[in-house]
């Protein structure tokens, strides 16, 4: 018998803790699943199960309260409420709305699942085999240094507030984090140095006409403490973590085929496909053992040695080592044979880098010459005209 779900991974979770005597007997295995999410991001599709079927141009079916009603019975209300968990006695109209939705959400899966099929035939069994192992990495999940993790979180939640605080009486803005508020702020205080975006880039471009001292360099420095988005893995592992041996495991962090239309693995919860580069001068280890020692000071920019710590997180447990490995210039290396482009065959050929090569015709320096930062100039417009990264965005790039 095969189960075919849209997202397979949670009625085979749910499944397997509420039956364990079907799991023990190896009945739950990933290989009997089938997942129409995986089928239908075969097809180029994203998103939920409504957003595929939209895509898709089948009709949803759905009960626009869906999503109250799955709150209502499948979870815990907060603690100030009477009832802390709806059951069907306690509000049976509710309950028969819910029972129909559940009935409606297996019919739209199976006319996705059809639809699927009759579009491009059933994937082929290396597929499954495949999302059977994407599975196990899933379930398996990572091992995560809870140590790290709660003394870093705790010394962001220390630090945030402060770094608010002096920029709210600055700029007078009732929330000086929001990118919106702070860029109208940072217009009209600074006309001469207008800017359309507070992007990583664009801020860089800004410092270098600000010079050291000044208060409005140092509210965008604070600005952009406050705004990384990459500390907030901290709170994300730390939310997602379970507990075995006395270490963390976060689960569930990759989609397969969740990069739509090319085919790739995407991120979730953690995305520990898109963690936070290091910054120069920041030795981690260092600043790892600091931040388990309850010392976060090293510089001037405490949020900014949190998120250059962060992939210290991930950690093997006592006793255990981390195997990494990694393709080289794999989209690359696919692209040129793909396409037969010579040029960057006879790149491949010769052993060399195809980033740094490209930065040799950017930068016009030797190839031995071209710097690692040159280098990593060059891969993201490398890998952009691969994937139809368009004439005008290149140019914004290049900008």
């Amino acid at each position: 018998i095969r189960i075919s779900a849209f997202n397979a991974q949670f009625e085979r979770l749910i499944l397997s803790r509420f039956f364990p005597e079907l799991a023990e007997e190896s009945l739950l295995e990933p290989s009997r699943f089938r997942c129409t999410q995986v089928e239908a991001y075969h097809l180029g599709f994203s998103g939920t199960l409504d957003d595929c079927l939209h895509q898709a141009d089948l009709p949803a079916a759905k009960q626009e309260n869906g999503r109250a009603l799955i709150q209502k019975f499948c979870m815990p209300q907060p603690k100030n409420r009477k009832v802390r968990r709806w059951r069907a006695k306690d509000a049976p109209e509710d309950w028969a709305q819910f029972t129909e939705y559940c009935k409606t959400d297996v019919y739209v899966e199976c006319m996705l699942h059809d639809y699927c099929n009759r579009v491009m035939g059933e994937l082929d069994e290396p597929d499954w085999e495949m999302y059977a192992l994407d599975q196990e990495i899933n379930d398996r999940g990572l091992p995560v240094d809870l140590d790290l993790v709660y003394k870093a979180e705790q010394a962001r939640e220390d630090e945030k507030p402060l770094l608010v605080e002096w920029l709210r009486e600055f700029t007078g803005l009732e929330n000086p984090g929001s990118r919106a508020q702070f860029l109208g702020w940072w217009n009209e205080n600074q006309p001469e140095l207008k800017v359309e975006n507070l992007r990583k880039e664009t801020v860089a471009a800004m410092l270098e006409n600000l010079p050291a001292g000044n208060i409005y360099r140092d509210a965008i420095l604070t600005y952009q403490q406050v705004a990384r988005t990459s500390n907030s893995k901290w709170a994300t592992i730390k939310k997602s973590a379970s507990l075995a041996d006395e270490w963390g495991w976060v689960r569930g962090c990759f989609q397969m085929r969740g990069a739509s239309r090319t085919g790739r693995w995407a991120g979730r919860r953690l995305q520990p496909q898109n963690l936070a580069t290091p910054t120069k001068g920041i030795d981690v280890d260092e600043s790892i053992a600091l931040i388990k020692a309850g010392i976060v000071n090293i510089t001037d920019n405490v949020m900014d040695q949190l998120a250059s710590s962060v992939r210290g997180a991930i950690c093997a447990p006592p006793g255990k080592q981390l195997v990494v490995a990694d393709w080289s210039s794999i989209e690359a290396r696919l692209a040129a044979w793909v396409t037969d482009c010579q040029l960057m065959l006879k790149v491949f050929k010769k052993d060399l880098d195809i980033y740094q090569s490209l930065a040799v015709s950017i930068f016009g320096k030797p190839y031995d010459q071209i710097t690692k930062a040159e280098r990593n100039h060059a891969k993201p417009a490398a890998l952009g005209c691969q994937y139809m990264l368009s004439g005008y965005g290149l140019m914004k790039y290049a900008k």
